[in-house]
């Protein structure tokens, strides 16, 4: 484990760093209270095994927030392999978690020359197929070589919930999709043990 400091931003790392990958840590990403009434986190109690060591957090003093994460898919792109990244996070104000969070956020990004063919989102759990609604944020960042593009979804809790208790599932965002076996389903179980205050 390492620590990433900067200018007002304190990073503790599990993994590979992801400051540069995931949106901003800033108020933005905040969702109003009432966008977390009664959402019911129970049955996700924190674990101790090798799919919550995959969490990663950022605490933004400046704007004293946090930000907890898990990458599901790393993405790998040479030659004729092209998979997508795939993050999904959550923030909180603090450095503890007080109260569920209103939204979990999913980047998805993409690197040249593959490339999405819209923005809309789909969601399929054990056969059974949603499409989010809402619009997502979308980021280019071009390279020497390539270029790498970020979508970044907001998802009602319920519905992140919902799909980490799945057998099996997918991502697709374009005709570019990401499949989710169990070892990937078990990190968002991870996350979904984050989103619970402690005592």
């Amino acid at each position: 484990m390492r620590a990433v400091m900067a200018v007002g931003l304190a990073v503790s790392l599990g993994g590979c760093a992801l400051s540069g990958e995931l949106p901003p840590l800033t108020q933005n990403l905040l969702s109003p209270a009432g966008a977390r009434a009664g959402l019911d986190v129970t049955p996700f109690a924190p674990s101790s095994d090798r799919s919550t060591a995959a969490i990663e957090r950022e605490f933004n003093s400046a704007e004293d927030l946090s930000r907890v994460s898990v990458t599901t898919h790393g993405g790998a792109y040479f030659l004729w392999v092209q998979r997508p990244r795939v993050t999904f996070f959550f923030v909180h104000t603090g450095r503890e978690l007080a109260e569920p969070p209103g939204t979990v956020y999913l980047v998805f990004r993409t690197q040249s020359p593959q490339g999405v063919a819209n923005n809309h989102l789909e969601l399929t759990c054990d056969g059974s197929s949603e499409f989010t609604p809402g619009l997502p944020t979308s980021r280019v960042v071009p390279g020497a070589f390539t270029s790498s593009h970020y979508l970044t979804f907001p998802l009602d809790p319920r519905v992140f919930l919902r799909f980490a208790q799945c057998g099996s599932g997918t991502v697709e965002v374009g005709g570019v999709r990401a499949s989710f076996s169990p070892k990937h389903l078990a990190k968002l179980q991870a996350l979904a043990g984050q989103m619970r205050p402690r005592p």
